[in-house]
């Protein structure tokens, strides 16, 4: 009697577990016109970036910010695949609250395709907080829209 429950138990769990990856994987497949959905990508702090070498041409088409991560619906120029790094040079505008002014730019390595790319992308704040406030307004070029990031 002991053995049968125990195996209920485990057909259990297992039915359970293959319901969700199905659901999940359903949940995931998407034609090839809609934007796709990336894992969430780390704010880069790079105090050697210039502005002249971050990519340009990127269109915020809408945008979220919930806990640390900020999610992006955006169009840029590039190929399919690519993955706009969201860059903050170190520089905070002495404001209060303090001001980021973040920055995209193409992964080291990217080619350039000149395609128009659509894409949802989300990004960990974390790394960025300012350690003189709880409150940081973030800033993105060409996005008239300011992000209050609280923490």
């Amino acid at each position: 009697m002991k053995r049968l429950v125990i195996n209920c138990v485990i057909l259990m769990a297992f039915l359970l577990t293959f319901c969700k990856t199905a659901n999940h994987n359903a949940g995931n497949e998407k034609s090839g016109n809609e934007s796709r959905k990336n894992p969430i990508e780390t704010v880069v702090i790079d105090r050697e970036f210039v502005y002249e070498n971050s990519l340009k041409e990127v269109q915020i088409l809408s945008s979220s910010l919930k806990d640390s991560v900020l999610s992006l619906s955006i169009s840029f120029t590039g190929c399919k695949g690519d993955v706009p790094e969201l860059v903050f040079d170190g520089s905070y505008l002495k404001s209060y609250p303090p001001k980021a002014q973040l920055y995209f730019r193409l992964r080291k390595g990217s080619k350039t395709c000149g395609e128009n790319v659509k894409g949802d992308f989300s990004y960990n704040l974390s790394p960025i907080k300012s350690s003189g406030s709880k409150t940081l307004v973030i800033m993105l070029p060409g996005y008239q829209e300011n992000l209050t990031y609280q923490y």
